[in-house]
């Protein structure tokens, strides 16, 4: 193997292990991968590899592969940045999605940090108030990359070789993407609520990222005979039972799987034009941003120009 000039003769590989072998191993650990997609964003991102969180389980110091984030709209009182959180594997085996029956995506996603942790508020005149999700409370269902993204599933699997046969498992795709994503995400919500100023708060659509360097199939029809098709770009969602103090409540994971090949087509033609998008809403409705709440005249029917301040 090829040393740097300065590299003393001790430091040699050991009897056994060939630069084949090592060159193998790291190529199926995803390490060259996450390189390759930290230099492809930093052209349009500020980007952080080996992005240290701590795990919300065990609460143990882990790191995600790369983090990813850009201002969008920056004024005294209000910063609106995204934010990706990306996690890479590479493999020569597929991963297979599972399509949902009803595509629907939760009301919570996309995620939004930032607003120092702020819950906010729709309020009738005279009959109370109930708290929504940024997502609902800026209508992002309207926008094309919420309302007309990709096919939506409800879980995953990777295929595996055992004998001559192709087995499907369902675990690992969770623990090494999914998990450390939910993981980050909970300590980005964190973190932000402590940034920005007294007179402002970053405001931050935060997407969680699985980047594939692996065929993707999305299945779908009977299970005696499912059609396979091959897609570079799939939305999972997950949905978690949390307890609170007093009662339980639904929490949803959303994971957009990408193809490594379909990475410069989902961020310049999906992932930026959200962005500016999300950032008009939000630039034009600063006042009631700020404020955590607003008045609604129907708790359903009600349209994005009807937010109003509350008295």
């Amino acid at each position: 193997m090829k040393g740097t000039p300065n590299n003393p003769a001790e430091n040699v590989l050991p009897s056994g292990i060939t630069d084949a072998l090592l060159s193998n191993a790291v190529i199926s650990s995803g390490y060259p991968l996450q390189t390759l997609v930290a230099k492809k964003l930093s052209s349009d991102f500020a980007v952080a590899e080996e992005w240290g969180y701590i795990d919300r389980q065990n609460s143990e110091h882990r790191s995600l592969d790369v983090f990813a984030s850009r201002d969008v709209h920056d004024t005294s009182h209000l910063r609106v940045q995204v934010a990706l959180l990306i996690e890479c594997k590479r493999t020569e085996l597929p991963y297979v999605f599972f399509k949902k029956a009803l595509q629907q995506l939760p009301y919570d996603f996309p995620a939004v940090t930032g607003m120092k942790g702020k819950r906010l508020e729709l309020h009738r005149a005279g009959i109370g108030s109930r708290e929504v999700s940024v997502a609902t409370f800026l209508k992002l269902k309207e926008l094309e990359f919420i309302g007309s993204g990709p096919p939506v599933c409800s879980s995953l699997a990777r295929a595996e070789r055992q004998g001559n046969q192709l087995n499907l498992s369902g675990e690992q795709p969770f623990k090494q993407i999914i998990f450390p994503l939910i993981s980050a995400l909970h300590h980005l919500f964190e973190f932000q609520k402590n940034m920005g100023t007294p007179s402002q708060s970053p405001i931050c659509p935060s997407l969680c990222i699985g980047l594939l360097d692996a065929p993707m199939l999305i299945a779908e029809g009977d299970p005696e005979s499912p059609l396979l098709s091959l897609c570079p770009w799939v939305r999972v969602v997950r949905q978690e039972a949390m307890q609170e103090t007093r009662f339980m409540t639904i929490q949803h994971y959303v994971v957009d799987f990408v193809h490594r090949h379909f990475l410069p087509v989902f961020i310049q033609n999906h992932v930026l034009p959200f962005a500016h998008q999300f950032a008009r809403r939000a630039a034009d409705h600063e006042t009631v941003l700020r404020d955590g709440r607003a008045l609604v005249p129907d708790w359903e029917n009600w349209a994005l120009g009807d937010l109003k301040k509350v008295p």
